[in-house]
């Protein structure tokens, strides 16, 4: 407020009047403060910093205004990524004339973590294991919640949990497994977000039995072929149940020199693996007929053997030979 004093001039006999006028100059036009627009983030940590830079519409008197934070409150908040945070602005010019407005920023965390399975592996794909039963000290591989890694979307705490089932116990001939199993992972957020992923597992025999007991490939007369092996079997890496089949060869009629018999055995295990063995046994002919003589004079006689016969005697009698 301020006076304003106006003296008119004296009239011709000098005389004067004074008066008083009283200007009041008061501002009461309202700011205008343009607010940020609401926003939704899916973190905490992707919320705005407050923003003190924000376009104020002068009112009529001009002059210069602040901008300052007058509240900022949380609210419905069920984790530590869901929540309602409510910011009003406040816009003051000199003469305390003033102005707000009010930011939504919602904060909803609803994207669950990504799970890696160990060794590359996709989610939903089989791992064969080969059994090695053989081993005493062979085990299957054994799975946990540190197997697998995760991410998420937003800082925090992701809880892993792990289960181990079988799906399926196999006909291995035919389904290609002894046993199936499923392996799953389960992640969840601070927020109660979560994902699986899980592998099956599949316990496999690819490896033949191993048959014991093959005599090594021989080389006999004709006369002297051995009798076949009684104590012939076959292990196997992981179900045997093995079953053995022997067949053999016979030699032709004729000349049997230079002539092979094959004796072979074929183990064959629940899983369809086969192995073969064979014995090989060359025949050969290296003894010379056998000389009998059937002369009654002759017996008990060995070779090389001299007889004595006398003239009177009728002279040497007919030898007969078989």
């Amino acid at each position: 407020m301020s006076s304003i004093e106006h003296i008119w001039p004296s009239d011709a006999c000098g005389n004067t009047a004074v008066c008083t006028q009283q200007i009041i100059v008061f501002d009461n036009s309202a700011l205008t403060i343009l607010c940020p627009g609401n926003i939704t983030v899916s973190c905490a940590s992707d919320v705005p910093p407050v923003n003190l830079n924000l376009g104020v519409i002068a009112n009529a008197c001009g002059g210069t205004s602040t901008v300052s934070l007058q509240s900022a409150v949380i609210s419905n908040q069920t984790c530590t990524n869901r929540f309602t945070l409510t910011r009003t602005y406040l816009a003051t010019d000199v003469c305390a004339q003033s102005a707000s407005c009010v930011q939504v920023i919602t904060v909803l965390d609803n994207t669950p973590p990504v799970i890696t399975l160990p060794n590359g592996l996709a989610n939903g794909s089989t791992l064969d294991v080969q059994c090695y039963g053989q081993d005493p000290n062979w085990d299957l591989p054994v799975f946990g919640v540190s197997d697998v890694t995760t991410t998420d979307n937003c800082i925090g705490a992701v809880t892993v949990t792990f289960a181990q089932v079988i799906e399926d116990q196999g006909t291995c001939a035919t389904d290609g497994y002894i046993d199936l199993f499923r392996l799953t992972w389960t992640a969840t957020d601070e927020c109660g977000n979560s994902s699986t992923a899980f592998l099956l597992m599949a316990l496999i025999d690819t490896i033949p039995p191993v048959i014991h007991g093959i005599p090594a490939d021989i080389t006999v007369n004709c006369d002297s072929i051995p009798l076949p092996p009684t104590i012939v079997f076959a292990t196997d890496e992981c179900l045997c149940a093995c079953v053995l089949f022997v067949s053999e060869t016979q030699p032709v009629a004729g000349c049997a020199d230079g002539q092979v018999i094959l004796r072979t055995w074929t183990a064959k295990d629940r899983c369809g693996n086969r192995t073969t063995e064979i014995q090989r046994i060359t025949l050969e002919n290296n003894k010379p007929p056998t000389l009998q003589l059937l002369q009654p004079e002759m017996t008990g006689l060995i070779d090389g053997s001299m007889l004595e016969y006398n003239c009177s005697e009728g002279g040497i009698p007919a030898l007969s030979m078989y």
